[in-house]
């Protein structure tokens, strides 16, 4: 038997970074960037506590950045990505009573870029010649993300999952930490997502 599953909810994203061997996420204050997801899923049942559930989750990824530049106002940039996410996890599934299921599950995520922006707020001219001495490779203007020139187009990461089934209702949370480097330039870069889902589930 399998199960189909329509989902959707908000979740909480940021990303980590490296540069020469320096974890740059703090001294650039990264900080949680509010997004939201959508997502089908099938679970393919094996016996009555395993399963197997592939799906598609269109997903925003990204952070934001706020910090002190020297002499200067406060800096501020929107790093906001968005792809498809394909996880395929194993699950074990728990049902203590009729219409009311348990569930966790862990797998690989394959992700795929499809579009992003870079966007910087109140930099001026002192601020752009700061972050050039500073921080090469961080753009000091708008800017398209480039999958392919910018950032892999592929990403990897390992999800978690739990959540519950109650009749045809499902609510859930995940956590999704990437484990390629996406970067293309003197960055280490990896993806890493907290979300909420909730939806409806049929045969």
């Amino acid at each position: 038997a399998q199960e189909f599953s329509i989902m959707g909810g908000f979740n909480a994203s940021n990303m980590s970074s490296k540069f020469e061997g320096k974890n740059y996420s703090d001294q650039l204050n990264y900080n949680t960037r509010l997004g939201g997801h959508a997502a089908f899923l099938v679970d393919l049942k094996i016996g009555k506590v395993f399963s197997i559930e592939p799906g598609l989750m269109f997903i925003t990824k990204g952070y934001k950045s706020q910090f002190s530049v020297p002499n200067s106002s406060d800096f501020r940039l929107k790093y906001n990505t968005y792809y498809m996410d394909i996880p395929i996890l194993a699950k074990f599934n728990w049902n203590p009573k009729e219409n009311f299921r348990v569930y966790g599950g862990l797998g690989p995520v394959i992700g795929i870029g499809l579009f992003g922006k870079i966007k910087p707020d109140n930099i001026n001219a002192d601020q752009q010649v700061y972050f050039q001495d500073n921080y090469p490779g961080i753009p000091t203007s708008d800017k398209s993300i480039d999958f392919g020139d910018d950032n892999k187009r592929m990403d990897v990461g390992l999800m978690v999952t739990t959540g519950i089934n109650v009749s045809k209702f499902r609510v859930g949370v995940f956590y999704n930490q990437g484990l390629r480097n996406i970067a293309l330039n003197q960055f280490k870069t990896r993806n890493r997502v907290f979300g909420i889902s909730a939806g409806y589930t049929f045969q």
